[in-house]
């Protein structure tokens, strides 16, 4: 048929000339476009080829279907013209451009449920007439699965669906008599499939699958909602968590559609990362591709090699993985976990980016294969006249072009698939090892070697023990562990079964050491680093990713903003109003950064100076999201305004004193902190800062299932425990300037306010500038600075004559940050800029860029800091204290103190 006879044949003169021949085009390239139109001429004038439909267009016109009919029978008919008509314009749409992938996806999945509802709600009011009932029952909860979940509804698509019987009572006839609610909801069930699915001389509606429903078709129609619950916790199998990922559940109330989607969430979700998902994903790859021919496979743009479903796979995965403690993954659509995915620094921007402009062209594929006639197929065709047409529907002007694109997107897609689930390199049950000598086959019992009996007892007993609690898919990579072990820190090997005794039962991180074999070695050398990153990882198994995943020093080379920037993030991914949720995410979260810190600085990759940076930045950012916990359970219970509760948090401060005050935090630092207000309003009551300061202290030390945050020393604000918990700024100012201590502003010298308004941490400065700025007799002031470290030393230092405190002996930590604050004390009367930092380093380079002491004094005092900080470091690693023998250090001692009696003496 040409243009012409076209037009003739169904009166299209009054078309505009672009419009005739658009529609002609598609008349000619679609057959379901061609019937319909054939069959119904008269929409090619009633429709509006070239708007887009509307939700509230598509839910007019069905209410008026529905309001129109009364019988069944002219229902069915009208719901599949309607149906058709949306559908046909839809592939006119596509064909032309005039309308996206994820436009059309919204109209046909909200259009499905929208008659999901309206059906329900029909027969539902029928059945009840007929069967005589004294009211209507309650709506039966239609859980829509798949695609139709999401949103994400393809064109000619089946739609999953699961029934849920809301009400279990008994219904009332208007006899008086009794009538089944689970004989009421499965003729509602059976009406409904019947009305929507059968196909008639008019087509059908939707192509409805019962399938997914708990213990499958054989099981009744209906599903009660307890029994519903019940089968989620005892029967539901794995792959129905994939399933239930794209649950959505249409039901009026919001109370019951909230309960039962947070069932089907702790069902999906587990409250760990679940790293078994990724051996899961490649089994359930695996049994599709060797069930499926090869053939059939090639050209099927969902299951094949490369097609629709492998990023539906990698999406889900992850989303099972990650899920539980993420709740902005516990999302339906795809394209909103892609996003969520990468905002979580799970996968990269580039490679999310990528797969979803891949998921569009091949969904835009798959609707155009299925509107050339209306069927539920992903094969591409083998005909020249229906590749052809195809390639039109997708807007390409010949197969040859859309092939060489097909080809090339999946092969892209398979690529990241296979690098983001390593399914080539683990293929499940066929675990890819490291190749190691005397390394046995994965089903012999134990890993023998001949070397070490004792250690071969060990690890004999370790797999007797528990063989029967892990999983077969890894124990390969146990043993490959043990071995390399064996071949490399055998010192480890007690450690490691130590570790393994721990991480057997839980067995997601046991598939943890399976998905990074390869990085099995560099493991075990971060692992000798020190017995305390071994204690951390089996107290906190969830750290394995940081050691196994992660580059961890590209982690911290971080800004506090950026930090600030994450912890937000991290923050967003709970519900921020339950308290426990949030102490316990502020803890993964600061267990998370240590230990990359941690990893950092033992490997070298980060210098004690940044990783006191890191610390303190840490800390810093920890106390402000701890305040605004405080500050948001404290107003929680109390009508204070808006407007009050923002002047009450500007108006409180607070100082860091000490190691964060100096930004020299390290691991083991606690945190000395003083707070002090300054009321904005009169309104505001001193009480409420003392509240939130408990408040606050309570959050950092309580011990939740990660630990304490940090301990809290609220010491040094003024008169000590015997003042106010949070003091006036102007009794604090007052008492730093007429009554403190030479200690208190030897204090001051490492102080910085960490949490106030711009206007409160100006005036800390200048206070803190003044006092410190004072003109101090010097023979004075070396006598107090004297007498405080003597003090310190008798009460602190408790070590034999060959032993060296690396903080309290002479010449030690201690006696250099007091010649620090000593040299910040006296000369920044003549020179501000000395006490400009707030650390003891910083403070020794000031001074010896001032020319006031020379610079092999500064190197000498910065050296040995950083020698007897290093060596610190490196004892906590290992679990020991601070104090090692004399001889490690008594050359560093020698000159840190022939400096101190040169200056005090």
């Amino acid at each position: 048929m040409n243009q012409q006879h076209f037009c003739d044949q169904f009166h299209l003169y009054d078309l505009q000339p672009d419009l005739l021949n658009k529609l002609f085009i598609t008349f000619n390239s679609s057959t379901f476009f061609a019937r319909f139109l054939s069959q119904n001429p008269k929409y090619f004038i009633n429709i509006s080829w070239l708007e887009i439909d509307t939700l509230e267009d598509i839910i007019h016109d069905i209410t008026a279907l529905f309001s129109a009919h009364h019988t069944n029978e002219s229902l069915a008919k009208s719901l599949r013209l309607l149906r058709q008509r949306i559908h046909a314009k839809l592939v006119f749409q596509q064909q032309h451009q005039y309308i996206q992938f994820t436009q059309i996806a919204k109209i046909i999945s909200l259009t499905a449920k929208e008659i999901l509802r309206q059906t329900e709600q029909y027969l539902r009011q029928q059945i009840t007439l007929e069967r005589k009932l004294h009211q209507t029952p309650d709506p039966l909860a239609i859980i829509t699965m798949g695609k139709l979940g999401g949103n994400e509804l393809n064109f000619s698509s089946d739609i999953d669906l699961v029934f849920i019987q809301t009400n279990n009572l008994p219904l009332l006839r208007q006899s008086g008599s009794e009538y089944s609610p689970m004989r009421f909801y499965t003729e509602l069930g059976q009406r409904l499939i019947a009305l929507l699915n059968d196909v008639t001389i008019d087509g059908f509606v939707y192509r409805i699958d019962m399938r997914l429903r708990p213990f499958g078709d054989g099981a009744p129609l209906v599903t009660e909602f307890e029994s519903f619950k019940h089968y989620l916790i005892h029967h539901a199998r794995d792959w129905e968590r994939y399933a239930y990922i794209k649950a959505d559940i249409l039901h009026p109330n919001t109370h019951f559609t909230n309960d039962l989607k947070h069932n089907i969430h702790q069902f999906v979700y587990r409250h760990y990362h679940d790293y078994r998902m990724l051996n899961a994903i490649r089994d359930m790859k695996h049994k599709i591709v060797t069930e499926m021919k090869s053939s059939t496979l090639k050209s099927n743009i969902k299951l094949g090699r490369g097609g629709i479903r492998e990023i539906e796979f990698i999406c889900q995965c992850y989303q099972l993985v990650y899920g539980g403690q993420n709740i902005t993954l516990q999302t339906n659509q795809l394209a909103t976990a892609l996003d969520a995915l990468q905002k979580a620094d799970i996968l990269p921007a580039a490679q999310t980016t990528e797969l979803y402009a891949h998921y569009v062209f091949l969904r835009d594929v798959e609707n155009a294969l299925q509107m050339f006639d209306d069927q539920q197929t992903h094969q591409l065709p083998d005909t020249e006249f229906t590749q052809k047409n195809v390639a039109s529907l997708v807007g390409y002007d010949s197969w040859q072009i859309l092939t060489h694109k097909i080809e090339s997107t999946r092969a892209n897609i398979s690529s990241l698939f296979d690098e983001l689930t390593r399914f080539n390199t683990l293929a499940s049950n066929n675990t890819a090892t490291i190749p190691i000598a005397n390394l046995e086959k994965a089903t012999d019992i134990t890993v023998k070697i001949n070397e070490d009996n004792a250690k071969q007892i060990e690890i004999d007993q370790f797999f007797l023990q528990y063989q029967s609690q892990i999983s077969e898919d890894v124990l390969p990579a146990i043993k490959h562990l043990l071995q390399l072990c064996l071949h490399t820190y055998p010192h480890l090997i007690k450690h490691i079964l130590v570790l393994l005794n721990n991480l057997s039962k839980r067995q997601t991180y046991l598939f943890l050491l399976l998905e990074h074999q390869a990085r099995h070695l560099d493991f075990l050398e971060l692992l000798n680093k020190g017995q305390r990153i071994i204690e951390m990882l089996t107290e906190h198994p969830f750290l394995l990713e940081r050691a196994l995943i992660y580059k961890t020093h590209d982690d911290v080379y971080l800004d506090i903003d950026y930090l600030r920037n994450n912890l937000r993030i991290y923050l967003q991914a709970i519900d921020i109003q339950d308290i426990e949720a949030f102490l316990e995410s502020l803890r993964r979260f600061r267990l998370e950064q240590v230990f990359n810190i941690i990893v950092s600085e033992s490997r070298g990759h980060i210098s004690l100076m940044e990783s006191s940076d890191l610390f303190s930045h840490l800390a810093t950012v920890i106390i402000e999201a701890v305040l605004d916990g405080a500050w948001r359970e404290v107003f929680q219970y109390s009508d204070i305004t808006e407007n009050l509760q923002t002047l009450y948090k500007q108006s409180l401060g607070v100082i860091a004193y000490g190691k964060l005050g100096g930004l020299e935090l390290s691991v083991a630092s606690d945190l000395d902190l003083v707070f002090v207000h300054d009321r904005m309003s009169t309104e505001l009551s001193p009480r409420l800062f003392v509240r939130v300061v408990q408040k606050f202290v309570h959050f950092m030390q309580i011990k939740t299932y990660h630990g304490t945050l940090y301990e809290i020393d609220l010491r040094l604000r003024p008169e000590g425990d015997n003042g106010f918990i949070v003091p006036s700024f102007e009794s604090y100012c007052q008492y730093l300037k007429t009554s403190a201590w030479t200690w208190e502003h030897q204090a001051l010298t490492r102080a910085r306010m960490i949490y106030a308004s711009d206007d409160l941490t100006h005036k800390f400065n200048a206070l803190r500038s003044d006092v410190i700025y004072q003109k101090r007799d010097l023979e004075q002031l070396k006598k107090d600075i004297v007498d405080m470290r003597h003090r310190m030393r008798e009460h602190l230092l408790k070590v034999n004559a060959q032993e060296f405190d690396l903080k309290q002996s002479i010449g030690g930590m201690v006696d250099i940050e007091f010649i620090a604050q000593f040299f910040a004390l006296f000369y920044s009367h003549e020179v501000p800029f000395v006490c400009y930092y707030s650390d003891s380093i910083r403070i020794i380079q000031t001074m010896e860029s001032a020319r006031l002491i020379d610079i092999k004094t500064a190197n000498t005092l910065i050296e040995h800091y950083c020698y007897f900080r290093d060596l610190g470091f490196k004892r906590y690693l290992d679990k020991q204290p601070s104090i090692v023998p004399l001889s490690s250090c008594q050359q560093q001692a020698d000159e840190v103190s022939a400096i101190w009696h040169s200056l005090f003496f």
